[in-house]
């Protein structure tokens, strides 16, 4: 009587009004009218464009319509719809009675609208091609689908409750490699393009037709493999999170596609070779170390995006001639020298010739996945190498000895950074932007320990050399190779006599500003800016009254042993840094040499100030009774000398002048 279905859509109110009103103004009525224009009707309202299940009936009657409207549609389709909507359409009828089995029921059936994944609406193109059928049943080829489905639903990590990130990355893959050779056309560029590259770049149409599912299925298996026998494989592959570089999706960057896609077409091809588990892991570990240390250049991974097709190619060499890494020395013609470069090759023959393979390349790869050489160990081969012969015990020596001088605990390693100073006959910091660095990251110290081959190689010698002959630690060796090889007339050379100078710089950098010749080293700020400096002439005159780097602050300031109630500590900010006498009465001397271009004389600039204004009276005092010549001020004294840089000199006057003062404060009125 009221004309509502009897089989009731009543997620939401709208859903269960839309459908009365569908029934009874479009299907009851049949005056022919069209799907497209049910939204333009007077009984539609607009809260019908809010209800998902809503506009996907819409889309299915239109869909309707185009097939019952087509050419090619199936003879008598009204009939057959009928006779299948009839005879073949099945409920499945849960008793809600039970309350525990409605509401789980309900969880797992209710999708809250949201659509198909990629993999969900693959699986029946890929059941139902004709290739895939022609060599397994449909059911069996569903059955192994699930299957994968499964195990990647128990990979699956972090923000992944599906297994579909997982699964349709996996599926990228064999995409990837499958099609390493197909050729994208280009309308503007006679450059080549290959799909592999766009699929490295974003999203792709995983091409059903031309890869069937027997090889989607061995691939699988061949991850399955590593998963279970190689202990480095990265879990999180198996579970990616968003990659903005991949158009958001959750897939991985091209750096990871370098050296996993290589391994697991390796893995797939060599398990066709019916070789033993162990076999395959040794040339599995093998395969992906090669490739692992090369994405560590910046030239290879800069430009992943064309390489990985390249690797791809080497491994189909590799596997040709046998399994072994070593077999790409007999391709080295048909290698990019980005891959095949002259230390890969090196490294690849020095395996090759010795007889203790095992033990060099496992030392090889634990020195290149060390921050210090970062994929590149040529620099210690060679000092290895006497005569063209690498010397393996050598180079243990070498390796265990930078191990020991350069991770050094919160990169303490002043003594090293002195050593190399005196070492290079022409020595200069490492530029940074806009910074001169003694060495403090990894890129820094790397480049600092390349610069010349044979002088590098003599400190380590005399390091080693020294310890057993005479006993001493290898901090004592180190003093004494500075001491033996220090020359004053050298740059930097006053940062190599001690520490001194060294435990004032922040991140031991050195700036590049010069003052009349007087270098300013940083003390304080970030890589990206500067905040404050101090001047090795400066830092000497603090020196001279026992003050150290941790006097660089007033709080920290250090009692004056010459004079009682006056104090020291150096002030420093970008554009000006001094050494303060401060007295406990209320003033205070600024002292600053700036030393002249010949850095031969220079100024020594004292000035008197008040501490503070409560202070001013007794620094009115004070001025007017300087003898010295003077340049008065609101705000201060400044007195300068003209004088050569000697220490006890600069130290004697400031003395006598404390002493002056004190003395004036005293004087009765």
């Amino acid at each position: 009587d009221d004309k509502e279905p009897y089989l009731n859509y009543a997620i939401r109110e709208t859903s269960l009004y839309f459908l009365s009103d569908l029934v009874c103004n479009f299907f009851i009525p049949g005056k022919g009218e069209e799907a497209k224009n049910i939204k333009d009707a007077d009984w539609y309202f607009h809260d019908y464009d809010l209800d998902p299940s809503i506009q996907s009936m819409i889309n299915a009657l239109d869909k309707i319509e185009a097939v019952l409207n087509s050419e090619n549609k199936v003879k008598d389709c009204p009939a057959a719809f009928g006779d299948w909507l009839v005879n073949k359409l099945t409920f499945l009828y849960f008793d809600m009675e039970n309350r525990k089995n409605g509401e789980e029921t309900f969880v797992v059936i209710n999708t809250t609208g949201e659509p198909l994944s990629a993999a969900q609406n693959l699986k029946p193109l890929v059941i139902n091609e004709k290739r895939n059928a022609e060599k397994e049943k449909p059911e069996d080829i569903a059955r192994k689908w699930e299957e994968i489905e499964t195990w990647f639903w128990g990979k699956r990590q972090g923000e992944n409750d599906t297994a579909d990130a997982g699964f349709e990355e996996f599926l990228r893959w064999v995409m990837m490699i499958e099609c390493k050779d197909k050729e994208i056309k280009q309308s503007k560029s006679s450059d080549k393009k290959y799909l592999i590259q766009f699929a490295l770049q974003g999203n792709y149409d995983f091409p059903y037709t031309d890869i069937p599912f027997v090889t989607i299925y061995d691939y699988w298996l061949a991850l399955k493999w590593i998963n279970e026998n190689c202990e480095f494989f990265k879990q999180e592959w198996l579970s990616p999170k968003d990659n903005k570089q991949v158009n958001n999706r959750k897939a991985l960057s091209q750096n990871d596609c370098f050296t996993l896609l290589p391994l697991l077409y390796f893995v797939r091809l060599r398990r066709e070779k019916d070789i033993s588990t162990d076999d395959l892991r040794i040339e599995a570990i093998r395969i992906y170390s090669f490739f692992e240390n090369l994405i560590r250049l910046d030239n290879v991974s800069k430009a992943a995006n064309t390489l990985v097709r390249e690797v791809l190619k080497v491994v189909e060499l590799v596997n040709e001639d046998g399994g072994d890494i070593l077999s790409v020395l007999n391709h080295a013609d048909s290698v990019s020298t980005q891959l095949l470069t002259k230390e890969e090759k090196r490294k690849l023959q020095i395996l090759k010739d010795t007889d203790c393979r095992k033990e060099v390349e496992k030392v090889f790869w634990e020195l290149q996945a060390c921050g210090l050489w970062h994929g590149e160990i040529l620099p210690v081969i060679n000092w290895a190498t006497e005569d063209v012969s690498f010397h393996f015990d050598r180079f243990l020596e070498y390796t265990k000895l930078l191990d020991k001088l350069v991770k050094a605990e919160n990169h303490d390693v002043d003594l090293l950074r002195r050593c190399i100073i005196v070492n290079q006959a022409d020595y200069k910091p490492v530029r940074r932007g806009a910074y001169l660095t003694f060495g403090w990251t990894w890129a820094d110290w790397h480049e600092l320990l390349c610069r010349d081959n044979s002088r590098i190689v003599q400190l380590l010698d005399y390091i080693l050399q020294f310890e057993p002959n005479h006993g001493k630690s290898t901090k004592e060796a180190m003093e004494a190779y500075i001491e033996e090889s220090k020359d004053k007339d050298k740059a930097y050379m006053d940062f190599a006599e001690s520490d001194y100078l060294l435990s004032f710089t922040w991140n031991s950098r050195a700036c590049d500003i010069f003052n009349n010749g007087d270098l300013q080293i940083c003390d304080g700020g970030s890589w990206g800016r500067h905040t404050s400096f101090f001047s090795i002439k400066n830092a000497f005159i603090l020196q001279a009254f026992e003050g150290t780097s941790e006097n660089r602050k007033e709080q920290n300031k250090k009692s004056l042993g010459v004079v009682k109630n006056w104090y020291v500590f150096f002030w420093s900010e970008s554009n000006w840094n001094c050494v303060v006498f401060q007295a406990d009465y209320g003033v205070k001397l600024d002292v600053r040499y700036i030393p002249n271009k010949d850095d031969k004389n220079g100024n020594l600039e004292i000035y008197l100030k008040p501490v503070s204004d409560e202070n001013k009276e007794v620094y009115d005092k004070i001025a007017d009774r300087l003898t010295e010549d003077k340049v008065f001020n609101n705000d201060y004294t400044l007195i300068k000398y003209e004088m050569p840089f000697e220490v006890n000199e600069i130290k004697d006057r400031i003395v006598c002048m404390i002493k002056e003062i004190d003395g004036f404060r005293e004087e009765p009125e």
